[in-house]
């Protein structure tokens, strides 16, 4: 998908859990939500990580668009107008 598809840069599409415990939220790219950029990005080098503390396997079955329970990596329903 085209860089240039605003969408696709700015909106989440997963989240991906580290090993440290926090969550790198992450356009189609795989980069951190607003990273332009075909690079790859190690995302411990940059302030984006986040600590998301009450995703249960309940809650992430509620926002994965495949329904799984699996909180360390979740697709997220993406808006229909993108």
């Amino acid at each position: 998908m085209p860089l240039m598809n605003i969408c696709a840069t700015f909106l989440p599409y997963c989240i991906q859990r580290q090993e440290d415990g926090r969550y790198a939220i992450l356009n189609r790219e795989y980069k951190p939500i607003g990273f332009w950029s075909y690079k790859h990005v190690k995302y411990e080098d940059y302030p984006v990580l986040v600590k998301i503390r009450s995703l249960t396997p309940k809650q992430a079955t509620l926002i994965s668009v495949h329904g799984k329970p699996e909180t360390h990596q979740i697709y997220l329903v993406r808006p229909a107008e993108c």
